[in-house]
């Protein structure tokens, strides 16, 4: 059985989630998530309260690498500079494993809310949601596989790449 991960996305600058290239990777916040999530696993991040908890992007995570091998992928040479900046070496140093999806959708700013029933995923506060959600899995994958898949919008906040200060 899947399990289903929500959190809110503090700052949307196409760094984590990043979107581009038909993949959406995770390598860099949530260090505390990223090692409990495996393959065939749900991630949904969410926009912040007062912005109405719209949906950020939302992936069924295809694959979890290492970082090392992540690095040397060539699927992500353009995510390569990322590695480059402090904040990222200790999040690797906390959390080696990278959430990779080729099943995703991302909206940035301009995602929907969320569905009613799907409304306990709301996690208010940083850090994540896990176990909690598993009632909501269901619906979750019923909203999800009835979604057109794909990169629908663009990051909010910040430069495009830009690591936060806060994951």
């Amino acid at each position: 059985m899947p399990r289903l991960f929500s959190y809110i996305v503090d700052h949307d600058t196409g760094y984590a989630p990043n979107p581009s290239n038909d993949i959406c990777t995770l390598a860099y916040c949530k260090y505390p998530m990223r090692p409990h999530v495996r393959e065939g696993d749900y991630v949904v991040g969410l926009g912040k309260k007062e912005l109405g908890n719209h949906v950020v992007y939302a992936m069924r995570v295809t694959e979890a690498l290492e970082h090392d091998r992540y690095l040397l992928d060539s699927r992500f040479e353009d995510r390569r500079g990322d590695y480059e900046n402090d904040n990222a070496k200790e999040e690797i140093a906390k959390s080696p494993t990278v959430l990779i999806s080729t099943d995703f959708v991302y909206w940035g700013g301009e995602g929907p809310p969320l569905p009613a029933n799907l409304t306990g995923l709301i996690f208010d506060r940083q850090g994540y949601k896990g176990p909690k959600n598993a009632p909501l899995i269901p619906a979750f994958i019923e909203w999800f596989e009835g979604i057109e898949k794909g990169c629908f919008g663009e990051p909010t906040g910040g430069d495009k790449r830009e690591p936060c200060k806060t994951c």
